[in-house]
Parts: structure tokens; C-alpha cells; sequence
């Protein structure tokens, strides 16, 4: 998985599928307000957050993420 995140200075990270721990959603009040939550994605090292998602796309992307991390450990 990758993630990209910045306009001006552009981080990108890559998350082999095998390294995710958890997946989690998180929806605080001012997001809660606008219909958005944010992905918290787990390995050994850290925490990867993907935030400002759509609640719906978010747990569609949580559940997909959760499916394929565990397709990856099979596979190990």
C-alpha cells in the first residue's frame, strides 16, 4: 500500500501488506459534523493515518485493507 500525502513537500510512504498489524477508523466530533473519518493503519514501527474520508469509503477502504493484509499473511 501507498500512501502520498502534502502539496508542496510530498511524503510518500509504502506499506508492504505483510507489515499491517490493524486497521482502525476514527471519527471525532468535528468529523462526525461533516460525514468524514480517518484511517489509522498499524505496523510494528507506527501508526499511518489517512484522514478526511467519507465514513462509507472509509470503512469500505478499512474493510478491503483488513482483507488483503490477511490474503498477504497467508501467503508468508
Amino acid at each position: 500500500m501507498e500512501i502520498q500525502t502534502g502539496i508542496f513537500i510530498i511524503k510518500r510512504v509504502v506499506i508492504p501488506m505483510v507489515r499491517v498489524q490493524h486497521v482502525t477508523t476514527e471519527v471525532g466530533p468535528l468529523l462526525r459534523k461533516y460525514g468524514l473519518s480517518t484511517i489509522n493503519i498499524s505496523t510494528a514501527a507506527t501508526v499511518h493515518k489517512i484522514a478526511g474520508l467519507e465514513h462509507e469509503i472509509a470503512e469500505e477502504l478499512r474493510d478491503k485493507i483488513i482483507f488483503l493484509a490477511r490474503i498477504s499473511e497467508d501467503d508468508v
